[in-house]
């Protein structure tokens, strides 16, 4: 009997607040870590921006009135165990943003680019869910893989 070892995938994501010289703010709320679970070695696993698995963001500004708002990721090429790396692939098809905390009415965004929503009326809440691709060798070594994910909101 082949024993069939498990991977478990789980990334840290860290979220920047930044300030204006108005002592408006950017509050932005992690809701969800971007998590792949359990993953068999030699197999791809995806996570869609629809999946409840996907990183989950909001954030809304308290500068008076309407700023336009500009939104980055900084994106790990690689989950780590400290010994072995997993690739991992961020895309336009596994990102999205939307005013609404619902799967309809999503707008699908490239997360390698900075995107920004012009005239957000403040304390007008955003929201945005980043999925990923992952495709693991036969050899890899198993343990838990992590990565870190980097949001910055600013205007």
């Amino acid at each position: 009997m082949k024993k069939t070892s498990l991977l478990l995938i789980q990334t840290i994501i860290f979220a920047f607040i930044f300030f204006s010289e108005y002592k408006a703010q950017i509050y932005i709320t992690k809701l969800h870590d971007l998590e792949f679970g359990e993953v068999f070695m030699g197999y791809s696993a995806e996570v869609q921006h629809t999946d409840p698995n996907a990183a989950k963001f909001s954030f809304y500004h308290t500068r008076f009135f309407r700023r336009t708002v500009y939104i980055q990721f900084v994106l790990p090429s690689t989950l780590n165990n400290g010994s072995s790396q997993i690739p991992i692939i961020f895309d336009q098809a596994h990102t999205a943003i939307s005013y609404n905390d619902q799967e309809d009415g999503r707008t699908n965004f490239d997360p390698h680019s900075i995107v920004y929503i012009r005239r957000l009326f403040f304390y007008r809440t955003v929201y945005i869910w980043l999925g990923g691709t992952i495709t693991t060798s036969p050899n890899m070594q198993y343990g838990t893989y992590s990565g870190t994910i980097i949001l910055n909101v600013f205007y």
